[in-house]
């Protein structure tokens, strides 16, 4: 389910680098990305400068992580003619694999999300330089995926997926940061994720994490959104920090990622919830 699109007021500065977009002006920025089929936008909200930043790291996750679950669930592109017909896929026959490429309606499509744990800075950590997980979430979003598999001759639906953790982690980070200003502005708190996202500084595992209960990851039950986000604040010794909890494919039941956004500053309350 889709909700309509609120409808926010213009930002004025690039939420990134805080410029005035100088001769080119400030575009809209897309809060979930339009290619998984987001339809929040924040008016003269990015420079051009930030949008090509943001740009590169958006296509390797749309194109090379999640090229085929797009194209198999009819996610939005902008350049129809340039979507491919066949994708990728690992070819599994008696121990020995081969890559092949196969039509989208014949492909065994899988999405696979990785199940991280907590943000380091929650967990007392620091200068975490890799994800820590110990869990890979898998859908069959055909309900298909197996016989497909055995229809081109392969014995698993093993699909040949280009997974960048970095650039997967900067764009939820962006995400969770473009939502955060649209829902409590731009001056309600001190941002953390932005040299993440311009990919100055990789510090992603300290402020990017998935979410645990009682020592277990937890993986909320699907719900009738595509998306969901949802604001907390987090009490660290004297810094109040404001975090967001993002859900991409939450109708498939998809794992939760947990982002620190933000140090506190004023106009934060808690629990504000996103849903599209």
């Amino acid at each position: 389910m889709s909700l309509p699109a609120p409808i926010f007021p213009p930002v004025g500065v690039c939420i990134y680098c805080r410029s005035d977009g100088g001769a080119e002006g400030l575009s809209r920025e897309h809060l979930f990305p339009y290619g998984l089929g987001g339809n929040y936008v924040l008016p003269e909200a990015s420079c051009a400068a930030c949008a090509d930043v943001t740009k590169r790291f958006e296509q390797v996750c749309l194109r090379q992580m999640f090229g085929a679950v797009r194209a198999q669930l009819g996610y939005p592109t902008r350049r129809k003619q340039e979507r491919p017909n066949e994708f990728p896929m690992v070819r599994v026959k008696s121990e020995a694999e081969e890559r092949i490429s196969v039509v989208i309606s014949e492909h065994p499509t899988v999405l696979i999300l990785f199940v991280f744990e907590p943000p380091g800075l929650l967990r007392g950590q620091s200068g975490i330089k890799v994800f820590a997980y110990n869990a890979v979430w898998v859908s069959d979003i055909t309900g298909s995926a197996f016989e497909k598999a055995k229809g081109v001759g392969s014995e698993l639906p093993l699909v040949s997926h280009h997974h960048d953790m970095f650039a997967f982690a900067r764009m939820i980070a962006k995400i969770a940061h473009g939502l955060a200003v649209a829902r409590f502005g731009i001056n309600s708190f001190e941002p953390v994720l932005t040299k993440l996202i311009l990919g100055e500084e990789n510090y992603a595992p300290d402020v990017i994490g998935g979410v645990a209960e009682n020592g277990f990851h937890a993986i909320p039950d699907r719900v009738d959104f595509e998306f969901t986000c949802y604001f907390s604040l987090f009490n660290l010794g004297d810094t109040i920090y404001l975090v967001a909890d993002i859900r991409l494919f939450a109708y498939l039941g998809a794992p939760v990622y947990r982002v620190v956004v933000g140090k506190v500053r004023h106009g934060v309350k808690d629990g504000s919830p996103t849903a599209s």
